[in-house]
Parts: structure tokens; C-alpha cells; sequence
């Protein structure tokens, strides 16, 4: 079934909402800037927490994106994003800044969770994450 642009329009809106609420690329660096300041401990907790909201907010919201420009939008980034994340989290000098990009790079991957429509499963690696 062809979509209208609205709901194309909404399904980008809410991929690109939690991408940018998951650090997932081209926004991967935003965690990793806003954990800079803090003690490990609760940059670790504050981003932990923060994050998954991306994915809850898909799960939730999926019959309004899971359209073919949808899935294939969010499996991108996903993909994208888990192996960039692998590649980099090896570099970082800090353990801080390690953690974050591998939580980057596991949301990523339950990014493609999503788009291959388990989204209860999606909210269960997360919430075990």
C-alpha cells in the first residue's frame, strides 16, 4: 500500500526523535558529551536511564512508523550505529567514554530489534540493558 506524506513524515519524525534521544548516528557523540562533567557513576546511571527512552517511545509508537520507510530508516541507523560504536569503543582513552559508545552500539542493534517488529523483545533487551 503506497503512504501519504504525512505518515512518511511521521515516521521519520519519531525515528529521528529517538535517534536523537539514543545517541545513535549521526548524533552519537551527544551522550558522550553529556557524561563528560559528571563522576562515573552517575553519568553511567543518568545515561543509562536516559537513553532507552528512545526505544520505548518506538515500541510503543510502532504502528505509527512501522512502515517500509520506517523499518528500513531505523534498521539503518541501527546497523550503522552498532558498528561504528564497535570500531570506536575500543579507542576511547577513558572507561566512561567506552561504556557509553558500547550502550550506543547495544541500542543500535535493538534498533534492528524494532524494525524486524518485536517490539517486546526490543522492551525487554532494554530494559535488561
Amino acid at each position: 500500500a503506497l503512504q501519504s506524506h504525512g505518515e512518511v513524515l511521521l515516521a521519520v519524525c519519531l525515528v529521528l526523535a529517538a535517534t536523537i534521544k539514543t545517541s545513535q548516528l549521526p548524533f552519537s557523540n551527544l551522550l558522550s558529551r553529556s557524561v563528560e562533567g559528571s563522576s562515573p557513576s552517575s553519568a553511567i546511571s543518568d545515561g543509562g536511564l536516559s537513553v532507552h527512552c528512545g526505544v520505548v517511545l518506538l515500541a510503543t509508537t510502532q504502528p505509527l512508523w512501522f512502515s517500509a520507510v520506517g523499518r528500513v530508516l531505523l534498521a539503518s541507523i541501527g546497523l550503522a550505529t552498532a558498528a561504528f560504536s564497535a570500531v570506536v569503543a575500543h579507542m576511547h582513552a577513558d572507561r566512561k567514554g567506552g561504556i557509553v559508545t558500547a550502550a550506543a552500539g547495544t541500542l543500535g542493534l535493538i534498533y534492528v530489534v524494532l524494525a524486524l517488529g518485536f517490539p517486546r523483545i526490543a522492551l525487554v533487551l532494554c530494559f535488561g540493558h
